[in-house]
């Protein structure tokens, strides 16, 4: 009878883990992405050195979007992947990171270049623990290091829950 109760309790934690788990689909750039109301493709990601108000450089890997469709969208494309629409008002909860091999994850933003169209995730990479004078620890890194990783905070019936795209040939 304790097998069976342990068999029974290993089955149900199995369970709950894979309950848990949120499926993740891989695009390639430029292969376009459904979420909520909106199709984007990925079309590019590099990265830019810029500085900290005190000098300081850190890097920044980039990633631009073109937004294909919005079918019926009652906010902006940055407002759903930022989580700033409607009650949160300024407050950002972002569904866009990108991940090294590691396992080390960036936030990110998404903020509009021009028009409808052209938008663009910024990532800082400035490791939350470490603060400020962790920037200098990544500033060899690439775009080609790192998988974007984007949940969808709307998922309709034939979309994933979570897209990730390999941002190029890892340096």
């Amino acid at each position: 009878m304790r097998l069976v109760a342990r068999r029974v309790g290993s089955l149900a934690w199995l369970a709950l883990v894979l309950c848990a788990c949120t499926p993740e689909t891989e695009y390639e750039m430029g292969e376009p992405i459904e979420m909520g109301p909106f199709t984007f493709v990925i079309e590019q990601a590099y990265e830019r050195l810029s500085a900290f108000p005190n000098g300081d450089p850190r890097m920044e890997i980039l990633v631009d979007l073109r937004l294909d469709a919005a079918a019926g969208a009652k906010v902006k494309l940055d407002e759903f992947l930022n989580d700033t629409a409607g009650d949160r008002g300024m407050i950002i909860h972002p569904h866009v990171e990108i991940r090294d091999k590691d396992g080390q994850s960036f936030m990110g933003w998404v903020r509009r270049l021009s028009g409808r169209q052209l938008w663009r995730a910024e990532f800082p990479l400035v490791d939350d623990a470490g603060g400020v004078e962790s920037a200098s620890l990544y500033l060899h890194r690439r775009a080609g290091d790192f998988r974007l990783v984007i949940d969808n905070p709307d998922r309709r019936s034939g979309q994933s829950s979570r897209a990730a795209v390999m941002l190029g040939p890892a340096s």
